[in-house]
């Protein structure tokens, strides 16, 4: 008993002192968005709510505007986590336009093609995966990832597991809704670069 009791209190003073060099900071940026920095002595965490469709390294389609999520929703995101041992970076934001879905499609078809091969699957988008435990994070994107059974929702990425851009275009009404999305991680192999 006296052992267990040396350990946990090993354990909270290690924990006091890890924590003790924590800092939060949430402030709102110049057009309300919120954003929130997290830093520990292991690494930190960053979430941007202001995303500019150029954070994802692909041009705004023309006209396009924010999507409009139901009440309290979010349409964008940047998040950034790094520390030593992995690094974590997603951007993502939705837009809606009156334009064609068709229009969209062979705009970021066109868009995505600087960052070589694009790939096209049917369906939903549900997710990004990262698999730490995957050696070959650099094989090129494909489809085998997880796609919801929505037909009329295209995804058109490019690049590998580890850093991928993925544009989702679906109908939306008379106009479309599309989706852009950029993540780039990195493993302990990686965390000299």
């Amino acid at each position: 008993m006296k052992r267990l009791n040396v350990i946990f209190a090993a354990v909270m003073a290690a924990s006091l002192l890890a924590f003790s060099g924590c800092t939060i900071s949430n402030n709102k940026s110049e057009n309300g968005k919120d954003n929130v920095d997290i830093k520990t002595p292991f690494g930190s965490m960053k979430v941007d709510q202001g995303v500019d469709a150029r954070d994802t390294g692909l041009p705004l389609y023309a006209g396009a505007k924010p999507y409009e999520k139901q009440k309290d929703g979010h349409n964008a995101a940047n998040v950034n986590i790094s520390s030593s041992f992995f690094g974590l970076k997603v951007v993502a934001a939705e837009y809606s336009t009156s334009d064609a879905p068709a229009k969209v499609h062979d705009f970021y078809q066109n868009a995505l093609k600087s960052f070589g091969k694009v790939v096209e699957c049917k369906g939903e988008y549900t997710g990004f995966k990262y698999d730490k435990g995957n050696a070959d994070q650099d094989t090129p994107v494909d489809c085998s990832d997880e796609h919801g059974n929505s037909a009329d929702e295209i995804q058109l990425k490019v690049g590998t597991r580890h850093h991928q851009r993925v544009v989702s275009v679906k109908p939306d009404g008379t106009g479309t809704r599309f989706a852009l999305v950029y993540v780039n991680t990195r493993g302990e192999k990686e965390s000299g670069s």
